[in-house]
């Protein structure tokens, strides 16, 4: 019995979310799995193209990055004939691995594909689609409301009108919580913590504010560093700067320039549970993969939104609105107050009374594996 996991390289929080479920699923000792990361690009030379193009965009320029998505959503690429016929190779090849037993989906624009191919081989009710929605905010990435698979997992009740507005029946449609990797949720003694600010030459004595640039590394939060700056000696900074190796030069360079000792910097990264556990604060845009991880972590998310939001990520405001632990820096002037307002060392706190708990990818597993 196999389980094939789907997704896309669009961003990183498509595959920080099917990676967390195979994770579960190996927890289970279920190891019958085919993961797919970049299924969507493997089934047409343009979608890699244009999804490099997307990385591109999000990692120079968030409001062209929003007009991407945009487009998307108005002109619906994902369910026209000609980009179903030229994945459609692909698509067989997946529907008829042997053994197949269920389809689950994290990323958008192949979930039209995937309903469609099972249809017309008549194997919907042999192999389940479960769609997953990484998107937790309205609106939604176009292409996960695509009616016709067996479920739908989502992270919010605004999620779940969309969806069911979308003509997707309400009783398919579950609210469960956000996969997150199981290291999140790891609890760190004083001596193991100890360690690990002595690892980046830090202190557990200072607030830690950690600026994460994303996977892809966007340019903007390097303004960040110059405002920060402003605020003391006694902040310590790390900055991520994901795959762009420009902005790491540039952050490097900064660091020289400005003789700011108190400031690590680091390309891209496995290890944001670590970064996260030393850190009170954490400065980045509004990705879903970061928000969640931040309440696993306990660590206050301030999101940069100075630049504006991805067209899926606008509904962050609204959970900031909310005092989840979260705000908005719509300018720099804002940063002091935002810092200062922050209690310090949260990280000691028990695991057990964080506001997010572990087990997001336990009610997905229990309902794939259920129907097996």
């Amino acid at each position: 019995m196999t389980i094939a996991i789907v997704s896309a390289n669009t961003g990183n929080g498509h595959r920080a979310v099917m990676n967390a479920l195979i994770e579960e699923f190996e927890s289970r000792e279920f190891r019958d799995l085919i993961p797919c990361p970049e299924f969507y690009e493997e089934c047409l030379i343009s979608n890699r193209i244009l999804s490099d193009f997307y990385n591109y965009l999000i990692s120079t320029s968030i409001p062209l990055g929003a007009k991407y998505t945009e487009l998307a959503s108005l002109t619906r690429p994902d369910v026209s004939d000609e980009i179903y016929n030229a994945s459609y190779e692909k698509l067989c090849e997946l529907v008829e691995t042997e053994g197949l037993k269920a389809i689950i989906s994290t990323a958008p624009l192949i979930n039209h594909g995937l309903v469609r191919i099972l249809k017309e081989k008549e194997l919907s009710e042999k192999i389940p689609l479960y769609i997953v929605v990484t998107d937790p905010f309205d609106p939604i990435a176009p292409g996960f409301d695509i009616v016709g698979a067996s479920r739908y997992f989502c992270f919010s009740k605004s999620v779940k009108k969309i969806l069911v507005d979308s003509g997707i029946a309400d009783d398919l449609v579950q609210v469960a919580d956000y996969p997150v990797a199981n290291k999140f949720f790891r609890t760190f003694d004083e001596q193991e913590r100890a360690a690990l600010y002595n690892d980046y030459d830090l202190s557990p004595e200072n607030k830690t504010l950690l600026i994460n640039a994303g996977a892809n590394g966007n340019m903007s939060l390097l303004k960040c560093l110059e405002a920060i700056k402003a605020l003391g000696n006694d902040l310590q900074i790390i900055f991520v700067c994901g795959k762009n190796k420009a902005l790491k030069v540039m952050a490097d360079r900064f660091k020289l320039i400005n003789d700011v000792k108190n400031l690590v910097v680091l390309g891209f990264t496995k290890d944001m549970h670590l970064l996260l556990e030393m850190a009170d604060i954490c400065i980045s845009k509004a990705g879903a993969n970061t928000y969640f991880e931040c309440l696993a972590k306990d660590t206050f998310f301030i999101v940069y939104g100075i630049d504006g939001f991805l067209y899926q990520e606008k509904g962050v405001v609204d959970v900031a609105d909310e005092g989840r632990g979260v705000s908005v820096l719509n300018c720099y002037d804002e940063l002091r107050e935002l810092v200062e307002g922050v209690d310090f060392n949260h990280a000691c706190a028990d695991s057990n009374n964080r506001s997010y708990q572990e087990g997001g990818a336990r009610a997905i597993a229990d309902e794939v594996i259920s129907n097996l």
